[in-house]
């Protein structure tokens, strides 16, 4: 992840990182940290919405089915609550899968 000071160019580098992998067919999302919400609360509505689109392509289903399942018992563990509200999901999840409530061991382990 790059670091330094503002205006050293990190944002251009990452949106040429984004730019070349979408090129070559990887799904990318973009976001930017905020001190007022939770790591899990921006990362589990974008992580859904990915997934989905993903899901439209008939050979990723069945992988895109089973991120959606570690999605859900992520958000599940984590009580993930978006200004007041508690995000719930139309999947069953995955036991076992990114669901310990371990932020660090889990985050890895749901991308």
């Amino acid at each position: 992840m790059p670091c330094g000071l503002r205006g050293v160019g990190k944002g251009v580098l990452l949106d040429r990182i984004r730019q070349t992998a979408e090129r070559d067919g990887v799904q990318t999302l973009r976001m930017e940290a905020s001190e007022n919400r939770s790591l899990p609360s921006l990362l589990v509505p974008r992580l859904r919405s990915t997934l989905l689109r993903l899901g439209r392509h008939e050979a990723a289903k069945n992988g895109v089915r089973r991120a959606l399942r570690g999605l859900t018992g992520f958000a599940k563990s984590l009580k993930v609550r978006f200004d007041g509200v508690e995000l719930s999901f139309d999947f069953g999840s995955e036991r076992g899968l990114a669901d310990s409530g371990d932020l660090e061991s889990d985050l890895p382990e749901l991308l």
